[in-house]
């Protein structure tokens, strides 16, 4: 099935594009659309309601790093939650610096493939980093993805999508009350 701009739900793009997307909302875009039919405010209160979904997934991430203890446990303020009207996502935002715990976090959460720095030319042995993810990973997947992000997902996923159910459900009363 090819790709048709304006005539595909969530569902199929995020089926054709590797299906990068944990939770596909079906009717999502026309919900959108009549929105912005109602008041140009609606979509900004979608955006919210949306954020809102994107903290509670960086809320459970960082527990779950924390947990985790070591370089995840380190870098777990480094998950952030953002959104726009059209998603909620939960990513990795690194800050840089020297000193600053944060500035591993691509490490700590994605892996890598081999030794770097002053320890690539140290023999064989223990790991320097966790092992890479990978480019071929489902979200929300307990046993694949990006390291305490994709399992927090797959744990709460039902809470999560009740929660986003919830904030449309409220969206939706207050902007269609006829």
């Amino acid at each position: 099935m090819a790709y048709k701009p304006g005539k595909s739900s969530g569902a199929a793009i995020a089926s054709e594009f590797g299906g990068r997307y944990a939770v596909n909302v079906i009717g999502l875009r026309e919900f959108r659309r009549a929105l912005k039919a109602v008041g140009p405010e609606w979509p900004k209160e979608l955006s919210r309601a949306n954020r809102e979904i994107a903290k509670i997934g960086e809320r459970v991430s960082q527990t779950e790093a924390r947990s985790m203890g070591g370089v995840q446990a380190r870098a777990a303020n480094a998950i952030k939650g953002s959104a726009s009207a059209r998603e909620a996502r939960v990513q990795i935002k690194p800050s840089s610096g020297k000193r600053n715990p944060t500035a591993m976090a691509n490490v700590a959460f994605w892996g890598a493939k081999k030794r770097t720095g002053w320890y690539r030319t140290k023999p064989p042995g223990k790991r320097q980093h966790p092992e890479w993810v990978g480019n071929r990973w489902e979200v929300a997947d307990l046993n694949s993805g990006p390291y305490a992000i994709n399992a927090a997902l797959a744990r709460h996923l039902d809470d999560i999508v009740a929660a986003h159910r919830a904030a449309l459900d409220r969206l939706a009363a207050k902007a269609f009350t006829d």
